[in-house]
């Protein structure tokens, strides 16, 4: 055989950038490989788990306490039970699968403070908890349900977590929101009808040494704004924290507290951002847009006002067409949209960039006429009146770094998201009219996504008696092509899971590591509730 001719060094490294399934494979096709692989095994798998960290973004440190050739493998596989769970789920048309543990916060931390918002961060070992008492903490799940703390640092005034970001493998980068007021040097206009948005950036880092994170906090940015703008998105490149509110760029360099900002002129309103070290890159109902980074100004003021950018107009220095314009806005019913997980991802030219366009259309159910989106939002037409098709289209952008006008846009495909509607008193349109992505992330590299759907208007028809809309999810990983384009969308939380009196708050999932975190509170107004106010599970997808 050629392999066994090779030196073992290099036959060792070519098996280090096989993914889990290939490595199965080819332990079956000889005695030779598959010596080759038992006799190296803990080598083998801790690099297929590096490169599982690599590929999905994950943070290092979720796994430094592993030790043996089982862990190992068991965390590197970890996409796959998430895939083999939903694909078992949407077959036999059930809830997936997960097994459960009650978490355990200390008691002096619950007793003294209320959790407001939750971040898992991507590994699924470390869970990050912001608290009504100025606080955050990052707790340590290795052990669950007995948490370890492993910091805790104040935070002003907080509102919610903006953005979030492992980067390098080995930091995590926090944006969050500030609840600020106005500064009283501000008179411009009356205050009921303006805003204050203030981040601030932080950067964490964990030492294996004294097993405790590090929190480095640079920089704050106050931006005024109309009550009726939307930040609709933010990206973040080095030191740069790109936002998008409306059709305004921001670009604020926190580590050297300067700024820049604009409109985007002769395009419609963007949808996402994305961006590189020499671009930011917008999707738009016309296509990919690029355009530079501009010169900086100090922050020399509490605030910046939203207005006074808007008065500089920059138009795209390039744009790549689709092959027809869409209809995306980003409102408070469920838009029209342009997504990515690639946003924590640079834009380069050693890969192409992968991104989504979620796509409602609807016909008359009787006629077969197709109902324009403007009126599906006057309600002009009952849901039992309605056909729905709820689109996904994929693409990938091939960026060119010396000739940026010269990058490719190729469309991959499109999937049809769909639902089980046997036992279920769901309308047929209710995927395309109601459901609205929430959550987006890789599960096995940028080509293996999981969306998380929720019903942010709460349809609850279906479950009558229980008062709770359910929270879905859809995993695109080519084997829908199989079944003709179509994706179903499966419960992640049933409502018949749902207790009465209770709601779910807020949902943290890892589908690399094929972990969540599910947050729960009772009803505050219930007289009828004796347990505790709020409480947390910790989930595996078996």
């Amino acid at each position: 055989m050629i392999t066994s001719k090779m030196p073992l060094e290099l036959q060792l490294a070519i098996v280090g950038y096989l993914d889990p399934l290939d490595i199965f494979y080819l332990q079956l096709t000889c005695k030779h490989l598959y010596d080759l692989i038992e006799d190296s095994a803990e080598m083998v798998w801790r690099n297929c788990l590096n490169q599982h960290c690599l590929r999905n973004g994950l943070f290092w440190p979720s796994f430094a306490h592993l030790t043996t050739v089982a862990e190992y493998k068991h965390a590197a596989t970890a996409p796959l039970r998430f895939s083999t769970a939903y694909h078992r789920a949407s077959k036999n048309d059930s809830v997936l699968e997960k097994r459960c543990t009650r978490l355990q916060f200390p008691t002096t931390y619950t007793t003294d403070s209320m959790i407001l918002d939750i971040h898992l961060i991507p590994g699924g070992r470390f869970l990050a908890t912001f608290s009504d008492n100025g606080t955050m903490s990052i707790w340590d799940l290795r052990l669950a349900p007995k948490l370890e703390m492993v910091l805790s640092m104040p935070l002003e005034c907080f509102h919610g977590v903006a953005y979030s970001n492992v980067v390098d493998c080995d930091k995590v980068h926090i944006l969050y929101e500030l609840d600020l007021e106005i500064p009283a040097a501000y008179t411009a206009t009356p205050p009921e009808d303006t805003a204050m948005t203030t981040h601030e950036f932080v950067e964490l880092s964990f030492s294996v040494e004294d097993h405790k994170f590090h929190a480095q906090s640079s920089g704050r940015f106050s931006l005024i704004r109309s009550s009726e703008t939307q930040i609709q998105a933010h990206s973040v490149m080095g030191d740069k924290i790109i936002s998008l509110v409306d059709d305004v760029t921001i670009v604020w360099d926190h580590k050297h507290d300067v700024y820049a900002g604009w409109k985007l002129g002769g395009v419609s309103t963007p949808s996402e951002i994305f961006c590189n070290e020499g671009y930011i890159i917008y999707i738009t109902n016309e296509g990919v847009q690029g355009i530079t980074f501009p010169e900086y100004v100090p922050v020399t003021n509490e605030f910046v006002t939203l207005a006074s950018l808007a008065e500089t107009v920059r138009t795209p220095t390039f744009s790549i067409p689709f092959e027809r314009p869409y209809d995306l806005a980003r409102t408070d019913s469920v838009p029209n949209l342009a997504w990515g997980s690639d946003i924590c991802v640079p834009v380069g030219s050693d890969r192409q960039f992968v991104f989504d366009i979620r796509e409602s259309s609807f016909t008359e159910s009787r006629s077969g006429e197709p109902i324009p989106q403007d009126i599906i939002n006057s309600n002009e037409f009952e849901d039992s009146q309605l056909t729905g098709t709820l689109s996904i289209h994929r693409y990938a952008l091939k960026y060119h770094s010396q000739s940026p006008s010269s990058s490719s846009l190729s469309f991959i495909g499109t999937t049809t998201h769909t639902m089980p509607y046997e036992g279920i008193n769901y309308p047929q349109c209710y995927p395309a009219k109601y459901l609205s992505a929430c959550y987006y992330q890789w599960c096995d590299g940028p080509q293996s996504t999981v969306t998380v759907w929720s019903d942010p208007g709460g349809y609850v028809a279906g479950w009558p008696d229980s008062g709770h809309s359910g929270v879905f999810m859809s995993l695109v990983d080519g084997k829908e092509r199989m079944a003709g384009g179509e994706v179903e969308i499966v419960p992640l939380v049933h409502p018949h899971e749902v207790a009465n009196e209770t709601f779910l708050v807020e949902k943290a999932l890892c589908p690399a590591t094929a972990k969540g975190v599910l947050m729960w509170a009772a009803d505050p107004d219930s007289d009828e509730w004796e347990g505790p106010w709020e409480w947390f599970d910790l989930f595996d997808v078996v």
